[in-house]
């Protein structure tokens, strides 16, 4: 049975979207040279791959931890909100 709003499946795909557009963006910003979100916790240019694993593991449990509460308060268009505000916050 397909459930056309359902909460697990629309986190899933912008789930899905927003870690292709962030490896992606930092792919892109190795070869300019440019490092984008290089913080204590988070920093994916470090050589340890310890280190870029557990960024990625923040990553995902803010932004799954993010969409329950947006998708609590305003629904699907709560997730195209968060996802609009994840876009600018790791691109900017």
């Amino acid at each position: 049975m397909i459930i056309k709003y359902s909460f697990i499946i629309n986190t899933f795909y912008c789930l899905i979207i927003q870690l292709i557009t962030l490896v992606l963006s930092i792919e892109i910003s190795k070869l300019f040279n440019i490092k984008i979100m290089e913080y204590r916790i988070i920093n994916f240019y470090k050589t340890s791959y310890f280190n870029r694993i557990f960024s990625y593991l923040i990553f995902i449990i803010s932004y799954l931890t993010a969409s329950l509460v947006f998708f609590s308060i305003k629904g699907v268009l709560g997730l195209e909100l968060l996802n609009l505000i994840f876009f600018f916050y790791y691109d900017f």
